[in-house]
């Protein structure tokens, strides 16, 4: 056999220097000894793109995007154009073994598998088991009877290829939407999966298996396509008489110009590119263009690897190869094998090498056909560049006249350019990068802003920042304050004022322990009332808004700003205070020394002690102390004043001379506690009051009303003095009735795991709710949970908080608690992910004894609580995970498995490179906690190999904005009780929009009702 031409980089040269191991397969042609020809693929993607266009939108590609045929469509693009060169070469360097179902490439001395597993994990396609007396028959002889739905689905027309289904469904307007989608299946199978000539046509077979769309979709689809597939891959059976050389007739083929190969090649091709990662290196680009994603009905041409990219991986000293898949235990029994397969030794004995670790080199591997040229690889020699093929036609046949482009005349200026979409990409690549850069800045703003804004409401300041921001002080009217009705009365200035008090300059300087006058004035029955309230004053200065005045019938307000002190209620110190009129039951100050910085203490009188006929006290008198502290009261004088009339603010001097701004109007308020206005004898003390939802009382700029309504419930602030206590809901006659409508519903079966209509009384369930959104229900349940949290639960494509991912986790599992320990599984907050993504860096930057970092005495305590220790009780751990901040999935980590698997509702967002980097550092510490948590095995200790990380396909893709939370937790839920029915890929829209409204009902029946009728959660 002649020797062929010398190419660049390659070079003929005398045997090799190699110790082979002959326990091993010998291989089909010799090292570095093989043809450089092509294969032809009579499948072809483009049938995907039409079928794409053709039910793009309706409910029929909803449905296909949810069976086993969806990951076809999300196949990405990069990958998809075909290399005859590159299926070739895995052809030429597979190993002659006794295996039918099995392929075995090495490449560059590595070998890698080709069998029905690696071909369902990289398909995403059903490779179960047929039914009972099913066989795959090439030669099935079709009887008249059989074309019954043939002539039905065709009109008749028996004589059809592909590609006129192709122009029925793209060109006839007319047709049935479900005749369409039946076609579109046929075309599916026939053109993509299963072609078996060069243009393909419809097989009767399936073309009756398609008038039923429950059995045509549960049928085992990968297995029949891997069937046809791998019958043209490997050389045929040695039969005496026919075929007595067959690995000799097979290397004749691949020596011929082209190789026809059935079924879908492809998978090879996509099953190299997992395998042998610097293959996917030279091919470039990324993974976000999908098919589905992919903008034209014709796939890029010319982008696929040549010949040279082949021969440079292989010599790639970074090169590395994935032996192959194991079938998981989630699989079906059956999945992935043969039972027909035939034993090899050889291939166990080099499987058993692969399992122990072992490192092949390409003297290892002997035998095979050496009639080709050896290649020697220069790694100085230039690759040549691929050149466009010339069209010719035969001169003797006159001019064929041809279409060419107009733009092949004229000959742009400037540097060239690669292909054009390889250059669209890249730019689209620096674009999406560019634009989550400044996402991720605008986020971060957006979070200092609202950190910023937090400390700011509420917060309890000095006087230097209450000075900076020059709060104001609302005027106070009698109507809100003292019980009057009178809105419209006047109040004079400040000015008007001081001149009637005789006061003068407000800009002098006060000592400590000097008094400063807030003074307003008011008309009652066309009589002028002056009113003066007192503070001691000291090295702090502030001002006093509308609560912190008088009760419904007369107050006066007490305050002193260094020492801070404390008022104890129900204390007798009225008479210490030597007050005209006996205010009784006014309290006590008490000094804390350096242990309080607060600015000062209100105390609000609400009845005054002559209207109970009561005598002040005498000045003698001493309150008792808190713990043995003496008791001080930081007051000189205190003017009596009637309970009518306003405030308005002062300009107040601190010590320092500093002034403050007049303070303005803001508006009038509504009393912010049940105790004013009350007759009872009660004494209230606070810091700052604010309202429950983040408002001031009253200080200008923090959140007050422009009509100047707050909430009623106040929020005492104080460093030392106790809060109010919040008190208990009491339910409405509506809430009342809505839990009589709850408990009476029957209880939760599995069943109703996904319910297929909404609940009749929702409505009325969302109504109650909605009118009283901010009603706390303390431990529901372990959490305290509002309204809105269930209004938020069930709104449709609504962004849900942590709050109610951990609510979830804990309501699935406590619903499911038997199911899961029969299982082995164990559902975990989704603070456990982001408790080890916050030790990354820590984790990272040890060198030796990195479990150290995960050793946290607190989490090793949860994961080994009585009947859910890790190895023990549990073999299975589902635990929600938040990508950037804005897209939930759930991970399924199995320890028996040594796995985590991505449960991703949305798996267009990121590549599967993308999803290994984000797990890159949770994979490599969940070993050490294995290891730290986990009895060591009968087999030995756990090793500290990083866990693999997949992603689950063929599942029902949420790919709205807002859903992927409540998506991502019933996945979890389906998964972990064995995807029970309607599954995971039977998930649509409209189920999701009920599943969330099912479960706010749920949870509010099982938690919240509980809490007031006094019932233990079901």
């Amino acid at each position: 056999m002649t020797a062929k031409r010398k190419r660049s980089g390659k070079g003929m040269v005398e045997g090799t220097a190699a110790t082979v191991n002959e326990r091993l397969p010998s291989r089909l042609f010799a090292t570095d000894r093989y043809p450089s020809n092509r294969n032809n693929c009579y499948s072809s993607l483009e049938f995907l793109l039409l079928v794409r266009d053709v039910l793009e939108g309706s409910v029929e590609m909803e449905r296909l995007l949810c069976s086993c045929f969806g990951s076809l469509f999300r196949l990405p693009v990069r990958r998809c154009a075909f290399s005859g060169k590159l299926v070739h070469g895995m052809l030429c360097r597979q190993l002659v073994t006794k295996k039918r179902f099995e392929m075995w490439p090495v490449f560059g001395g590595g070998p890698t598998r080709f069998s029905l597993a690696e071909f369902g994990h990289v398909t995403g396609l059903p490779c179960g088991e047929f039914e009972p007396g099913y066989e795959v028959d090439d030669k099935a002889k079709s009887k008249k009877a059989d074309y019954v739905f043939w002539d039905k689905l065709f009109g008749g027309r028996r004589n059809l290829t592909i590609d006129d289904l192709a122009a029925m469904v793209a060109g006839e307007s007319t047709m049935s939407q479900e005749k369409k989608f039946r076609i579109c299946l046929i075309i599916i199978v026939d053109g993509v999966l299963m072609p078996k000539i060069q243009k393909p046509k419809p097989t009767l077979q399936y073309v009756k298996l398609v008038e039923n769309l429950d059995k045509f979709f549960s049928f085992q689809w990968g297995r029949e396509s891997f069937w046809w597939t791998i019958s043209t891959m490997l050389p045929a059976k040695k039969v005496l008489g026919k075929c007595d050389d067959p690995e000799g007739a097979f290397c004749a083929q691949l020596r011929q110009d082209s190789k026809f190969l059935l079924g879908f090649p492809l998978a090879l091709q996509l099953w190299a590119f997992e395998a042998i990662p610097v293959l996917l290196d030279r091919l470039g680009g990324d993974d976000s263009v999908t098919l589905l994603s992919y903008i034209g009905d014709k796939l890029p041409t010319h982008t696929g690897l040549v010949l040279t990219d082949v021969l440079s991986a292989e010599n790639n000293p970074k090169l590395t190869v994935l032996p192959m898949v194991d079938v998981h235990e989630d699989r079906d029994d059956g999945w992935g094998v043969f039972d027909c397969e035939i034993l090899d030794r050889k291939v166990s004995y080099m499987v058993g090498l692969l399992k122990s670790g072992h490192k092949f080199e390409k003297g290892e591997w002997g035998g095979g056909d050496a009639g080709e040229p050896l290649y020697v690889h220069d790694p100085t020699a230039n690759e040549v560049k691929r050149k466009i093929r010339k069209l010719t036609h035969n001169a003797e046949a006159g001019p064929v006249m041809k279409q060419r482009r107009l733009s092949r005349y004229f000959s742009r200026k400037g540097p060239e350019v690669g292909d054009k979409y390889e250059v669209l990409l890249d730019a689209v690549g620096e674009l999406k990068k560019e634009l989550g850069r400044l996402n991720k800045v605008v986020e971060k703003q957006g979070r200092m802003l609202k950190k910023y804004k937090a400390k700011s409401i509420g917060k309890l300041s000095s006087s230097r920042g209450l000075l900076s921001r020059r709060k104001r002080v609302r005027p106070v009217v009698s109507g809100d304050i003292f019980g009057g009705s009178d809105q419209e009365r006047t109040h004079k200035s400040s000015d008007e004022m001081e001149d009637e008090l005789g006061g003068g300059s407000r800009s002098t300087a006060l000592k400590e322990g000097d008094e400063i006058p807030l003074l307003y004035s008011d008309k009652v029955d066309g009589r002028e009332q002056t009113h003066v309230v007192q503070f001691g004053s000291g090295s702090n200065t502030f001002y006093v808004t509308e609560e912190e005045v008088g009760s419904k019938t007369g107050g006066v307000v007490v305050g002193n700003a260094y020492p801070v002190s404390y008022v104890e209620q129900g204390s007798d110190e009225a008479g210490d205070l030597g007050i005209p009129g006996a205010l009784d039951d006014c309290g006590t100050e008490v000094d804390f020394g350096e242990l309080n910085r607060l600015v000062g203490v209100i105390t609000r009188e609400e009845a005054v002690a002559e209207n109970q006929g009561r005598k002040p006290s005498g000045q003698g008198e001493k309150a008792s102390g808190l713990d043995g502290i003496e008791p001080q009261v930081h007051m000189d004088k205190v003017t009596s004043v009637e309970a009518t009339g306003g405030v308005k603010g002062e300009r107040i001097t601190d010590t320092r001379g500093t002034d403050v701004e007049e303070g303005e109007d803001v508006g009038n308020k509504e009393p912010i506690d049940d105790g004013v206005g009350s007759d009872k004898d009660e004494v209230r003390t606070c810091g700052l009051a604010a309202a429950e939802d983040g408002q001031s009382s009253g200080v200008e700029g923090e959140g007050v009303d422009v009509d100047g309504s707050v909430d009623e419930q106040v929020m005492d602030l104080s460093d030392s003095s106790p809060c109010q206590r919040s008190e208990k809901h009491k339910p409405v006659e509506r809430e009342a009735e809505l839990a009589s409508l709850l408990l009476a519903k029957e209880p939760f079966t599995m069943d109703k795991i996904v319910p297929t209509a909404e609940d009749t009384d929702y409505r009325f369930f969302e109504n109650v709710l909605i009118g009283n959104p901010k009603v706390l229900h303390l431990n529901a349940g372990k959490f305290d949970l509002d309204n809105q949290f269930f209004i938020e639960l069930a709104t449709s494509q609504e962004w849900v908080s942590t709050k109610h991912i951990e609510a979830l986790v804990e309501y699935i599992a406590a619903r499911h608690e038997d199911t899961l320990k029969e299982r082995r599984c164990l559902f975990l907050p989704p603070w456990f992910v982001a408790h080890l993504q916050g030790k990354t860096r820590a984790f990272n930057a040890a060198k030796v004894n990195r479990g150290r970092v995960l050793g946290d005495g607190r989490l090793s305590g949860f994961l080994t609580k009585e009947g859910r220790k890790w190895g023990v009780d549990v073999d299975t751990l589902y635990a929600p995970m938040i990508w950037d901040d804005n897209h939930w999935v759930g991970l399924c980590i199995s320890l028996t498995d040594w796995r985590v698997l991505v449960l991703d509702p949305n798996p267009r967002l990121k590549s599967m490179e993308e999803v290994r980097s984000v797990l890159e550092s949770v994979s490599k510490m969940i070993p050490f906690l294995v290891e730290k948590v986990c009895p060591v095995p009968e087999s030995g200790p756990y090793g500290l190999e990083p866990f693999t990380v997949e992603r689950m396909g063929g599942a029902y893709e949420n790919r709205r904005s807002g859903d992927c939370g409540p998506v991502s937790l019933k996945l979890m839920e389906l998964h972990a009780l064995g995807n029970p029915h309607p599954r995971m890929d039977g998930l649509t829209d409209d189920l999701v929009d009920i599943m969330r409204r099912q479960w706010a009902m749920d949870i509010y029946k099982d938690w919240v009702v509980p809490v007031y009728v006094g019932e233990e959660m079901v």
